[in-house]
């Protein structure tokens, strides 16, 4: 009898801000969600890569259009045009994000929004 495989444990965190390389510091990752800091919501995929989208929370999403060209374009591609009023940032593909050494995660691909009035 073959021996059980160990379930995956999914583990959600959270990051505000990302660097202008399109990166995060893992140094500023939360556990738990928080208004007015969190913008994107990661999910580990295995060891070291996770995936990430816009957390959809009404905070997060007015957080990330105040600065678009820092608290979006580093790690996110657009699939319309920006719209400031928009009311929710709908991601159509989540972006990919490996950690490099134990204080950066490094976006491999980005996050595909769109933008939803």
């Amino acid at each position: 009898m073959p021996a059980p495989t160990p379930e995956k444990t999914v583990h959600n965190f959270y990051l505000s801000t990302p660097n202008s390389d399109g990166s995060f510091n893992n140094s500023s990752a939360n556990p738990a969600y928080k208004e007015g800091a969190s913008i994107y919501k990661f999910q580990n995929t295995k060891d070291n890569h996770a995936k990430f989208k816009i957390d959809e929370n009404d905070a997060s999403v007015k957080l990330a259009l105040a600065y678009p060209d820092k608290n979006i374009d580093p790690v996110c591609d657009a699939l319309n045009a920006f719209d400031p009023k928009a009311r929710r940032i709908f991601t159509v593909e989540p972006g990919i994000a490996e950690l490099a050494g134990d204080n950066k995660w490094k976006v491999i691909t980005k996050a595909r929004i769109r933008y939803e009035s």
